[in-house]
């Protein structure tokens, strides 16, 4: 266009507005308003073909229709521009189903929309196995009135905002013969290839809501449709299954093209194009974004565009240098959030006091929680035994011993929520570290720490089976990343979503260095014990010799060793394949509804377990309420579950001296004079090496006061009760012996 073309601008005054919404009725420019173009009170009923609809629309304009059928069609260049076209046309519908859109988009419509769509006056309609690229709307009524409307508007407010930036026009026909022939083309053509957009399964949960419902009225103005989480994933999964079977069935009709197949076997060649371009705009488009935010000069009093000349040197430095810098805050990585509310628990209204956001308007909370039927207590039950009978069969040298270990795993995280409300129950504010905020599992390599803590996450349904590698939570930020994954760790503990923080192989650093893992564990347990609002704890796996932790960090843990190396053959792939797939989260919702009920009767229950060996029982209520499950179940407690509260850290320090004794006994020297044995541990930091805090030191915080003589820091040579330390490690007392032998010489 040359410039002579726009002289015109010179003549426009200051006033001059544009509008950009161009209207034309029978050869008539006219000035309608929304509900002028759809007049309801003229028009009974709407067929709308359009590229995007909102709710809002409807619930606005559409809603009064006695019979509205809306068919979204495509507004996608990159499908319409595929070489496999229909199959990317399926994928989006597929990742639309995933995404949950259908669902988002019943959600946001009124209650009176609702009803229309259980009654079937409402009906919205896509196609996934065709590309609609049409608009057009249809509105009649039984007297003969028609209307057609075309154009370039989609059904949006702002389509048809004259103050809009967009530009749309819009072609009004009243009681035209085109009418008739675009039924026509809808009837004959267009309608034969479209299927419900909204989940049929939804459509089910919304004819409950209305069921003996005959007329609007009777619904209160407030009432509100809430729909769980769970219910949400169940409708997902159903909804990609329709879609596919949909497509199946069209294409053994004939309706849809059998190369849709040959499309889909060559989808991967769109895929590898699609992520080039999409690097490439995203390059430009952070360009852009930082072009577009210089634009404005802020210095002055009125904020006003750059000059010309300066906005030229933006660009031109802008342009140079097209890159995408390194995200650097390790905050972004995403943590799915689990919220309590005790003041809110009612068990009456089967209200836990647990709250998560809703998937379908993240600014909006939805109670979690709810008691299960006795067939879904029993049937997650046996899954969760099938699932310890993997142990059973594939563990090396399992025991049921052993398998106590993997339950108490369990109960820890169903537990995890309520921890802060535990220990809020014991009054004098230190003992409250004795309900530890860390859990740590040690397993060998291939001993099934990993799986187990996904299977640890997919029973709470939060995570859907997902957690954290220790090495990416790093940072970026060059010799401050291992610092800004413990302040990111401490960023999460501060807040106060109580979803467990799943950790996967945290490294040996963590645990023997004084300032790293110590420091880390004993602060956050420290100050979270004097905070009044929740907060979670931290569930992390661990090599087993790599646990190595001082007794003020040790009493703020609980670790539990489960270290068996599985038998891994297809069988034993496939027995887990199964397992992890029929796991669901019905036993954590009930035994959040169960646990919250004890809560809110406290002054009914025990909080105050202590063991024979004066351990803190933080999980007897969570032992009670599972034991319950399996009487109700009428099913026999197993032979591995946990009735007591473990003490792993102190059997691996015992392992580790018995281990040191056994393998370097010329470390030990044995006084004849006190009959005491001297260790000297200054050895130990010279025969073994350890990242961190001095081997000495980590043998010398392993063991038991009782079995010392004397103080363990800032000595040399460690002094121990013979007998006390061989009978701590469980070996025999050799010099026992040989005292009795020199006694029968001497004939004492």
């Amino acid at each position: 266009m040359e410039s002579r073309n726009l002289s015109f601008l010179d003549d426009v005054s200051d006033d001059f507005k544009i509008s950009t919404l161009h209207i034309l009725k029978d050869g008539e420019e006219v000035d309608l308003a929304i509900e002028e173009i759809f007049d309801k009170d003229t028009f009974d009923h709407l067929i709308g073909v359009t590229y995007s609809i909102s709710p809002s629309f409807v619930n606005k304009y559409l809603i009064d229709f006695a019979s509205c059928e809306l068919v979204i069609g495509i507004d996608n260049d990159y499908i319409k521009d595929s070489i496999n076209r229909l199959a990317e046309h399926l994928k989006e519908n597929i990742l639309d189903q995933i995404q949950g859109e259908p669902i988002k988009f019943y959600d946001e419509l009124a209650m009176k929309a609702k009803f229309n769509l259980d009654r079937g006056a409402l009906k919205v309609w896509v196609s996934a196995s065709h590309l609609i690229h049409s608009k057009f709307y249809l509105l009649w009524n039984d007297r003969g009135d028609k209307r057609l409307v075309l154009g370039s508007a989609n059904l949006s407010q702002r389509a048809f905002d004259k103050a809009s930036m967009q530009f749309e026009n819009i072609l009004i026909l009243d009681d035209s013969s085109y009418f008739d022939t675009y039924m026509a083309y809808y009837r004959d053509s267009l309608s034969k290839v479209l299927t419900d957009y909204i989940p049929k399964d939804l459509k089910k949960l919304n004819a409950k809501t209305f069921k003996n419902i005959s007329s609007i009225d009777e619904i209160s103005a407030d009432e509100v449709f809430i729909i769980s989480n769970d219910q949400v994933a169940n409708i997902k999964e159903k909804a990609v299954v329709d879609i596919i079977e949909d497509v199946k069935d069209k294409i053994s009709l004939g309706i849809c093209e059998d190369s849709l197949i040959s499309q889909l076997d060559n989808i991967d060649s769109d895929r590898a194009a699609q992520k080039r371009d999409e690097k490439m705009k995203a390059d430009a488009e952070e360009v852009s974004f930082e072009l577009a935010k210089e634009l404005i000069n802020k210095r002055k009093n009125e904020p006003a565009l750059y000059s010309k000349e300066t906005i030229s040197k933006k660009v031109r430095k802008k342009v140079e240098k097209i890159s995408v810098r390194e995200v650097e805050n390790t905050s972004a990585i995403e943590r799915v959030e689990l919220f309590s509310k005790r003041d809110l628990r009612n068990s009456r209204k089967d209200m836990t006091g647990l709250f998560v956001r809703s998937s379908l308007n993240s600014n909006n909370l939805i109670p979690f929680g709810k008691k299960a039927s006795q067939e879904d207590l029993a049937r997650s039950l046996k899954c969760l035994n099938n699932y310890m009978k993997g142990f059973e069969s594939y563990a090396n040298s399992y025991t049921d011993d052993y398998g106590k270990r993997i339950f108490e795993s369990i109960l820890c995280i169903f537990t995890s929520p309520f921890i802060y409300e535990l220990r809020d129950k014991i009054e004098i504010v230190e003992n409250r570290l004795d309900i530890p905020q860390f859990i740590f599992i040690g397993g060998e390599a291939g001993s099934g720490k990993s799986s187990l803590l996904s299977i640890m996450s997919k029973l709470t349904g939060i995570n859907e089976g997902g957690f954290y590698q220790w090495k990416d939570l790093l940072g970026t930020r060059g010799n401050s990343q291992k610092r800004d994954r413990i302040d990111n760790l401490l960023d999460w503990i501060r807040g106060e979503n109580v979803n467990p923080i799943l950790v996967d192989e945290i490294d040996n650093e963590f645990f023997t260095t004084e300032k790293y893992g110590k420091e880390f564990i004993v602060s956050t347990s420290n100050l979270s014990i004097r905070r009044d609002n929740p907060y979670p704890i931290m569930i992390g796996t661990t090599n087993t010799k790599s646990y190595a932790l001082p007794k003020e960090a040790r009493r703020r843990s609980y670790y539990l060793i489960i270290d068996r190396i599985l038998r891994k053959s297809q069988e034993s792939a496939d027995f887990y394949k199964d397992i992890y797939e029929s796991i669901d989260n019905t036993l954590f919702l009930d035994f959040c509804y169960r646990m919250a009920l004890r809560l809110e009767s406290e002054e009914d229950y025990k909080w105050d377990i202590y063991t024979e060996d004066n351990n803190f029982d933080f999980l007897y209520n969570s032992r009670e309420i599972f034991k319950d499950y399996y009487e109700k179940a009428d099913l026999p407690l197993p032979r591995y579950f946990p009735e007591k509260k473990y003490n792993d850290d102190t059997e691996a320090n015992k392992e580790k001296w018995k281990n040191l004794y056994r393998g370097s006994r010329d470390l030990f020297v044995y006084d004849e004079e006190t009959g005491h044995l001297f260790v000297n541990i200054s050895q130990l930091n010279e025969s073994y090496r350890t990242y961190g805090a001095s081997t000495g030191q980590i043998y010398a915080d392993a063991l038991p006061q009782e079995v010392c003589v004397g103080s363990v820091h800032g000595v040399v040579n460690i002094e121990l009760d013979t007998a006390k330390f061989l009978a701590w490690i469980e070996v025999e007392n050799p010099y026992a012996r040989k005292k009795s032998f020199i006694k029968w010489i001497l004939g004492e």
